[in-house]
């Protein structure tokens, strides 16, 4: 079945009511109060905390559908009328005549909620409260402190408004005004036809003390009931006055406030009247409003968990955590197929460069059919041999040089990377062998780095005969253009070499 328990936190008690039940058959489960020990304001949270877990923890309550009511008191409230009756016209048009009518009000260190509390002749009267967010923030530091994270945060007067509307009051026609009143404070609502014409929470100076003569006190209440029906045009002689709460609900009491208004003030303990069974509990009124909340019957519906501070049920969590996680797989699938697509980009430019890289030097050294004479195309056919012979056949053609055009790049690198201590990038290779001296003239074009000015060309020689077989025996040409700095040389070399064999 299910289950809601309110709190309504005043400033010298906690109030609770657990109710039970659905539809019109909702039955109070038990109704509780804690004193919250007298401290200095440092200390506030910390005593409200522990009165509401003594009452959480003695009476052994649920603590998963829980709704606190926010004393208006600590709230900013405006009543005005909008020519519209229309959801989606008061809609649109509500947010500019909020910030006309809380001019004063910083809107961003307030949680805003509202309700049409009535409607006649095509306009409607709103009811709009700024709450401010430091006051929400409290009551959620002190209530998730005791593990409850409450679903909603109604307004104390809404609540009370939904306790008298709940109740069988019988014929509600005319003005009917109910008084909840505590030591330090007066909540009222004033009902027209059933509907909310009024409501306000004010503090009481002095409060009240049951060891004084409470004729202060009953004064300062009296006043402030007349300035309430005054400001909804209601004369006192034409309303029904009941006053509840823990001191409009002691015995004698609106006895005598009625004495000090001049007209019958009546005694109502809605909780009570709910459970039956001789309940006396008048101080839970406005938590009796809140627990009709949690269980779904709710007239202005405010609530300011709305924004930062919105309730999430436990499946919205999940969903929350799923969808997240979702997200990041989807990030991570992303990542990792932009990874996988670059690292295939690069091995196909990779293979691309070998490629062409290889065709360049199969174009520049195996001789075509249509461009050379018949001698030249030999050499082609013998260096197309030349895997034979290494693979052990002896018959390959001597004119052949001893090495290979792709160990030929190899080498050269090797020579360059000696003597510069880095890497020959080749961009360029060309052989043309001249059978008559049996020479080799060799095209080199490229670049590498220098860690020096001046290159040992002579060094040079040597290394390449060293590394490739080949002996430089006439240099045509030498260009060397060195960078700003003196540390890359970029050079265009055209060198005749020849077989260390074809010198002896």
């Amino acid at each position: 079945m299910p289950e809601s328990i309110a709190l309504d936190i005043s400033e010298h008690a906690v109030y609770a009511v657990a109710l039970e039940g659905s539809g019109r058959k909702i039955r109070v489960k038990g109704h509780y109060s804690a004193l919250i020990k007298r401290g200095g304001t440092a200390e506030r949270k910390a005593l409200i905390q522990e009165a509401v877990e003594d009452i959480f923890s003695e009476n052994k309550l649920d603590r998963s559908n829980v709704v606190v009511t926010l004393s208006s008191r600590k709230c900013l409230l405006r009543q005005f009328w909008l020519p519209f009756i229309k959801p989606d016209q008061i809609a649109k048009t509500l947010p500019y005549e909020v910030e006309n009518q809380l001019q004063s009000c910083d809107l961003t260190k307030v949680v805003l909620s509202f309700a049409k509390i009535r409607e006649t002749n095509r306009r409607s009267e709103m009811l709009v409260v700024a709450a401010p967010r430091e006051e929400i923030e409290g009551y959620l530091e002190i209530l998730r402190a005791c593990k409850i994270d409450p679903v909603a945060i109604d307004l104390d007067i809404a609540a009370l408004y939904n306790a008298v509307r709940h109740s069988e009051l019988g014929d509600l026609k005319g003005c009917i005004a109910v008084a909840d009143l505590h030591e330090e404070s007066l909540r009222i609502v004033v009902l027209d036809d059933g509907d909310l014409r009024l409501g306000r929470c004010v503090g009481i100076s002095p409060v009240f003390d049951s060891e004084a003569d409470p004729q202060a006190y009953l004064s300062a209440i009296s006043r402030e009931i007349r300035r309430t029906l005054a400001a909804g045009n209601f004369s006192v002689a034409d309303s029904r006055l009941f006053a509840t709460g823990r001191i409009g609900g002691m015995d004698g009491f609106p006895e005598r406030l009625g004495e000090d208004l001049g007209f019958p003030v009546g005694k109502i303990d809605f909780v009570g009247r709910l459970a039956g069974n001789g309940t006396d509990a008048p101080e839970c009124t406005v938590a009796l409003g809140g627990g009709y909340k949690g269980l779904g019957r709710d007239l202005l519906k405010f609530d300011f968990r709305k924004g930062d501070y919105v309730y999430k049920t436990g499946y919205e969590v999940i969903k929350r955590s799923i969808a997240g996680l979702v997200s990041l797989a989807l990030i991570l699938f992303f990542v990792a197929g932009q990874y996988v697509q670059s690292w295939t980009k690069n091995i196909e430019k990779t293979y691309a460069h070998t490629f062409d890289l290889g065709e360049k030097i199969w174009s520049s050294t195996i001789l075509k059919d249509e461009e050379y004479d018949p001698f030249r195309n030999k050499i082609a056919a013998s260096l197309e041999s030349r895997y034979a012979e290494l693979s052990g056949m002896k018959d390959a053609d001597k004119l052949i040089p001893p090495v290979s055009c792709s160990q030929m790049v190899l080498n050269v690198n090797d020579a360059v990377a000696e003597l510069a201590e880095d890497r020959l990038f080749a961009k360029h290779l060309k052989h043309i062998w001249n059978p008559e001296r049996r020479t080799m003239d060799v095209y080199l074009k490229g670049s590498f780095n220098m860690p020096f000015n001046d290159v040992p060309w002579e060094k040079f020689k040597d290394l390449l005969a060293k590394h490739t077989g080949l002996k430089i025996i006439e240099q045509k040409r030498t260009r060397l253009t060195l960078a700003e700095k003196g540390m890359t040389a970029n050079f265009e070399i055209s060198l005749t070499t020849s077989t260390q064999e074809g010198e002896e």
